[in-house]
């Protein structure tokens, strides 16, 4: 009967579970009616089929017969049996005690937290009664060690001697282990109970057989690579920050990282590259810092540098040339790919695309709208991947791709609310007129920040240096990419016109005659602009909330951090995020903010204002000297100094 008591709703599936004989207890079922299943699954359709449901990241919810009273979770994923173990150990007649559940990528810590607050379980507090942790649970947690039971949701190579170990006397471990003997059952899997008894003694015993995801490194769950190299293989299980990746043939491949606070971006081409592409080589050995590279078929390449676009000899015409002055110069290149049978995309930085020997459809959805990256299958004519400037995507990929492609998108929107706590009107409208403007660059050692008459800034253009020394209030200033900056003073605004290039929206937004109140510049030319009666965003439909008359809702401050995180203040004080530091978030949750900065570069950096003037920062130190100086031109009679003990970042 395993995996086939299905039901319409929870009630119907718990009901189908006991007539099978798969819930024999009646405090098991009143346990699982006290969870809803729909709240743990992204699938809600699913959510009573008594089977396993994806919930991203490679993890699976469990199918409902197989969870137990259990103390410890590992591999909680959803939080689905955390649920159901602490209506167990909390029910009336059981003892009271309490669940921790451990999962190794942060992503479904936060879902099951999400999901378990959802369904009215108090979690990560004090007195909850549930506690979810990040980490390798195949160490199982320490610092809850012993435990009466513990129960693991996923398969292991081996029985792990650590989880033995925590096991209290008496106590039971529940696992699913892959081993020659389980080939004997079904699927090479089979679940073993191990029980110590009061005296320690360990004894095994092997019950049925089971088909559960692996229990694995957290790379290993990380979706999108598939067939790659072993080397560059090895590069991504380290989750770097990538800007640029693309692979050729026989073993070629490039990677440009982000900016971050070590440096500026690193960059690597594979040995294997020299004979494919002997072209590239030469180049990398040239030392010119490389922006990105499109590889064709062996000997074809296209490489980008911060000054010059280099084609290999028979495909020059993919890069075409303009007389000024009597001067030749390339038309720079925003993005290019090399397809099937020698075709090939270019899109040109004012966002021109030219093309050769591609299909109708793949034409039709390069002039749809302005494209920020294109990628081509060298195998399949029907096959590729389109980002526009508006961070939206289009794509025709192989069947078997498309559920990877869409669980990477969602990977990259996930938010997290941060408006738990809430102020009074007063709090939320109190104000205070010495104002700080403050912009992060997406560069190492970048920023810049005016207060009143005095300014401080390191990194940034000397048209930019021009501006900010220029007299008058600056009431906001931002710093993009390629050169691309803003600054207001007053009623006037400027853009870079650099800005045309690196961020074409946020250019053609300032050409339609809006009035823009703010910039903030992420990295890979994402952005959001407050203008006097619009916002908009790259990815508008996750980053921005609609309002009931159809506009979008005011944003009071907004700014992008290292690793895709990003921050939204709207207008009435709420908070929300994505990926923040913890440190961050918790200064965000102290009181209103007015004004708040992420840097690009580092995880725990940020500067933020509130509502009532006083500023909290984490700088790096060598800035914290200029800041202060800017900071002292606030000290005005009337206004209250800040601690410095609690706003310098150390």
């Amino acid at each position: 009967m395993a995996w086939r008591s299905h039901g319409e709703t929870n009630a119907g599936l718990i009901q189908a579970l006991t007539k099978n004989g798969l819930i024999t207890s009646p405090t098991v079922a009143d346990a699982m009616a006290k969870v809803d299943r729909a709240n743990y699954v992204l699938d809600k359709a699913d959510a009573y089929r008594d089977s396993p449901q994806s919930i991203n990241y490679g993890a699976t919810i469990s199918a409902p017969h197989m969870p137990g009273m259990k103390v410890l979770d590992v591999g909680s994923g959803s939080g689905y049996t955390c649920a159901v173990f602490h209506h167990l150990v909390s029910s009336d007649t059981g003892p009271k005690g309490k669940v921790v559940g451990i999962d190794h990528l942060q992503q479904l810590v936060s879902f099951s937290i999400k999901n378990l607050r959802q369904d009215g379980v108090v979690v990560n507090t004090p007195d909850a009664g549930v506690e979810m942790v990040c980490g390798d649970g195949r160490k199982g947690y320490a610092p809850g060690a012993p435990y009466n039971a513990i129960h693991v949701g996923a398969a292991a190579p081996t029985m792990p001697q650590e989880l033995i170990d925590q096991l209290a006397s008496p106590g039971r471990l529940f696992i699913p282990v892959e081993d020659e003997d389980a080939r004997a059952f079904s699927g090479g899997q089979s679940i073993w109970q191990v029980d110590k008894d009061e005296h320690g003694v360990v004894m095994r015993k092997q019950l049925f057989g089971v088909k559960y995801v692996p229990l694995t490194d957290d790379w290993k769950q990380w979706p999108g690579r598939q067939h790659m190299p072993n080397a560059l293989d090895d590069y991504l299980k380290e989750q770097r920050l990538l800007r640029s990746l693309s692979i050729g043939e026989d073993g070629a491949w490039f990677y440009r990282e982000l900016p971050r606070w070590d440096g500026n971006g690193k960059y690597c081409v594979s040995a294997a590259t020299a004979r494919s592409y002997p072209g590239v080589k030469e180049l990398f050995e040239a030392k010119e810092l490389i922006e990105w590279i499109a590889f064709g078929r062996p000997g074809h390449f296209l490489l980008v540098t911060e000054t010059y676009a280099h084609a290999s000899e028979r495909d020059a015409a993919m890069v075409r040339t303009y007389e000024k002055d009597g001067q030749i110069f390339q038309v720079p290149i925003r993005c290019a790919s090399f397809g099937y049978d020698g075709s090939w995309v270019v899109v040109e930085e004012d966002g021109e695309v030219r093309s050769r020997g591609i299909i109708e459809l793949l034409e039709t959805e390069l002039h749809r709208k302005p494209v920020r990256k294109v990628d081509l299958s060298h195998l399949d004519p029907s096959a590729f991947f389109i980002e526009y400037t508006d961070g939206t995507t289009t794509w025709s990929l192989p069947a078997q791709w498309q559920s990877t492609v869409q669980l990477v998108q969602k990977m990259t929107i996930q938010t997290e609310d941060l408006s738990m706590k809430r102020f009074s009107l007063d709090e939320m409208n109190s104000s205070d007129p010495h104002h700080v403007a403050f912009a992060f660059g997406p560069l190492q050692n970048q920023y810049c920040m005016a207060s009143g008459p005095r300014y401080a800034s390191r990194g940034i253009t000397e048209n930019m240096s021009e501006h900010l020394r220029r007299p008058g209030v600056k009431s906001a200033l931002g710093i993009g990419e390629g050169g691309a900056w803003f600054w207001k003073s007053g009623s006037a605004t400027t853009l870079s016109g650099a800005t045309r290039a690196s961020y074409p929206d946020v250019w053609k937004i300032s050409k339609s005659g809006e009035h823009i109140n703010w910039v903030s510049f992420g990295p890979n030319g994402y952005y959001i602009v407050s203008c006097k009666r619009r916002v908009y965003a790259s990815r508008a439909a996750t980053l921005l909330r609609i309002q009931s008359d159809g506009y979008e809702v005011p944003l009071r401050t907004a700014s992008f951090g290292y690793g895709g995180a990003w921050v939204i203040i709207e207008q009435n004080g709420t908070v929300r995020s994505h990926a923040l530091a913890l440190e961050t978030r918790n200064r965000l949750r102290e009181k209103p903010v007015r004004f708040v900065q992420l840097s690009q570069v580092h995880p725990r950096h940020y500067f933020i204002e509130y509502m009532d003037g006083k500023t909290r920062w984490f700088l790096p130190t060598e800035w914290q000297e200029y800041v202060e100086k800017v900071m002292a031109a606030r000290h005005t009679p009337g206004f209250e100094p800040e601690d410095r003990r609690q706003s310098t970042g150390r």
